[in-house]
């Protein structure tokens, strides 16, 4: 495990050196990242596991168009987020959440390793926000009564 920002540097430098070798199909999914970082990595003691940064290792996973793939989901999931703030305190705690689970993406990998606890707990957030978005809210209805009254100039 990389405790320290130096140690992730270097994960991410060979992780771009890999990228630059297979920049459009990329490695494959959790093991063929692997295989590209022990391929790039200078140090025989330990291999990383992933790329230790979410979009990193989904440019390794399945090049260019993975990356995108996941900054559109993080970027429509944050902005959603936003939109639905004004909605109430359970709204702002997603939202906040979900500024926690970038800032973690960019250390670390959430949703494009194996399934994990923070995987999960993004994908309920992510859940629930789109859920948010979608809920249509009925108007209120007004329950006035209209009283008709015959006119003063109405003869029967």
């Amino acid at each position: 495990m990389i405790a320290s920002l130096d140690g992730k540097s270097q994960v991410w430098q060979a992780s771009y050196q890999a990228f630059t070798q297979r920049p459009i199909i990329g490695y494959g999914y959790i093991i063929g990242v692997k295989n590209a970082l022990h391929d790039q990595w200078l140090y025989s003691h330990w291999t990383p596991p992933s790329a230790h940064n979410e979009f990193l290792q989904a440019l390794l996973s399945g090049g260019i168009s993975a990356l995108v793939l996941v900054v559109a989901i993080y970027e429509v999931t944050l902005w959603t987020a936003l939109r639905n703030s004004k909605g109430g305190p359970g709204p702002i705690l997603l939202l906040v959440i979900l500024a926690q689970l970038t800032a973690k993406a960019l250390v670390a990998t959430v949703m494009s390793t194996l399934f994990s606890i923070v995987g999960a707990i993004f994908l309920i957030c992510f859940i629930a926000v789109v859920a948010g978005a979608n809920r249509r809210r009925a108007p209120a209805r007004s329950r006035s009564f209209v009283t008709l009254e015959p006119s003063p100039n109405h003869t029967t």
